[in-house]
């Protein structure tokens, strides 16, 4: 977390909170969900100033709620999430997460009933944008068949073995990883006895 940010919160304490202002879309772009966006339930305007995305990133964080949030300077922005708190790329047999970190080694793969991926790493739980699906195909391979569900092996070059990729739901994984999707407000300001995960 920036310095700035730190000394703002404690110079301004009881800055009200903000909701369905701020998403992270399942391709790792931040939108801005102004109040239009909000009435007309669409996904908002995707931030590309690389200044303010940068910011952004840098004071991205979670509660023991599993509610995430951009530290604005005193005010907690609340993140909307369309998929799950982090999201992945690969690239040249790399991983990293939307806020540009390493995330090597992959800990665990994971695929839904629509053939998402999900990874899980050092950094935490998150998807795997699905413009990268094809850079990892060829990493997957078939095990075993079953009468009801095909099982596969994810090998990564800088794994020591094949991990077993293991099959979920969609809908169960914010509470198997402690994710909240859409926070809501659980009073007018923020709650200063509710710990950062990351701190």
């Amino acid at each position: 977390m920036d310095e700035i940010v730190q000394t703002a919160m404690a110079k301004w304490p009881k800055v009200p909170a903000c909701y369905d202002w701020l998403a992270l879309d399942r391709r790792g772009r931040w939108r801005m969900c102004d109040e239009q966006a909000q009435q007309a339930r669409q996904p908002g305007v995707v931030l590309q100033h690389p200044g303010l995305t940068a910011f952004i990133a840098r004071n991205y964080s979670s509660n023991e709620r599993g509610e995430w949030f951009f530290q604005n300077g005193p005010q907690r922005v609340y993140v909307h999430l369309e998929a799950t708190p982090l999201i992945y790329f690969w690239n040249q047999n790399a991983c990293h997460d939307h806020i540009e970190r390493r995330a090597d080694p992959v800990q665990a793969v994971f695929m839904d009933e629509a053939g998402n991926l999900y990874f899980h790493t050092a950094l935490g739980f998150g998807l795997l944008c699905d413009r990268d699906l094809p850079r990892v195909e060829h990493l997957l391979e078939p095990i075993t068949s079953s009468p009801t569900a095909l099982q596969w092996h994810f090998h990564a070059p800088h794994l020591p073995q094949p991990l077993v990729v293991e099959m979920v739901r969609a809908a169960e994984l914010p509470q198997r990883f402690s994710y909240v999707m859409q926070p809501v407000a659980h009073n007018a300001y923020l709650d200063k006895n509710m710990p950062n995960k990351n701190d």
